[in-house]
């Protein structure tokens, strides 16, 4: 409980007004997107840790894949892609899933609004965007479309991110028939008096998204610090949320002991785990 308290005054003392203002004029298109993708994380944090152990922290739980992606792309643009093409494949992307979004809604609306007016699918055409395959030949990529999130995750170093926290957060928003059983909870062994509710198991959920999203607050802060411009309170803030995380002895784990009904083993766990050569930042 005391370090949920001490990030909740962490995030509350930002300056949030200074961070959310942006000058679109003196960034390229690359740098917006790593300024929004650094606020949005940190307004959703500030968000989550507005009332400690939110009974519906279930519900942030998806953001943390949209992150975590965020994280590994722009990473790989801003280190596998040369500067000059930087904005070139922003835009390109930009274009081939605007053009995907608009074809899928025109289906869907087609069958079931088809009186709705809808922005038609031709409208891709206008946006300007080289491919992404003549980008990608100039800068050593043999590939015609942005290759899998994990191969992207591989490049830049990130392989563990991906398949750890990218994986467990995609079990949140996807089938998954023992994350939709924590739901239901009942007392003393009595089965035939259960309760169904994303409520319960609420205070692993607000541990393990508090936990996580500030990590990825941590992970977007130190790959792009250069980029942020933000002012130096803040940055010390950050920073000292980065410490907090760094610190924790207990990671929250995807699968846990409890969910099973098992006795967690009484190890102790000690200042060992913060000189191990394997840091989380």
């Amino acid at each position: 409980m005391g370090n949920y308290k001490k990030m909740q005054d962490l995030y509350q003392s930002i300056n949030f007004e200074s961070i959310e203002k942006i000058n679109l004029e003196e960034k390229n298109q690359l740098d917006v997107l790593i300024h929004v993708a650094f606020t949005k994380s940190l307004q959703l944090n500030k968000i989550l840790h507005e009332q400690i152990d939110n009974e519906n922290s279930f519900l942030f739980l998806s953001s943390l894949r949209g992150i975590c992606e965020e994280i590994i792309v722009l990473k790989y643009i801003h280190q596998e892609i040369k500067e000059a093409d930087r904005e070139a494949i922003v835009k390109s992307i930009f274009k081939v899933s605007t053009k995907k979004e608009l074809e899928q809604q025109s289906i869907f609306m087609k069958k079931y609004r088809p009186a709705q007016p809808i922005l038609n699918a031709e409208l891709s055409d206008h946006i300007e965007a080289e491919g992404l395959e003549d980008i990608f030949k100039r800068n050593g990529i043999n590939a015609k479309t942005l290759p899998p999130t994990f191969q992207l995750a591989q490049k830049v170093n990130l392989e563990e991110l991906y398949n750890y926290l990218y994986r467990a957060s995609c079990s949140f928003v996807h089938f998954n028939p023992r994350v939709m059983l924590r739901t239901v909870w009942y007392q003393n062994n009595n089965t035939e008096e259960s309760n169904i509710s994303i409520t319960n198991f609420n205070k692993y959920y607000f541990s393990f998204c508090s936990f996580y999203s500030s990590y990825l607050l941590g992970l977007l802060y130190k790959t792009f610090n250069s980029k942020l411009n933000i002012d130096n309170e803040s940055a010390q803030i950050v920073e000292s949320i980065m410490e907090i995380i760094k610190n924790t002895t207990h990671f929250p784990e995807l699968v846990t002991f409890e969910e099973f009904n098992l006795q967690r083993p009484e190890t102790e766990l000690t200042i060992i785990n913060r000189h191990l050569k394997n840091q989380i930042f």
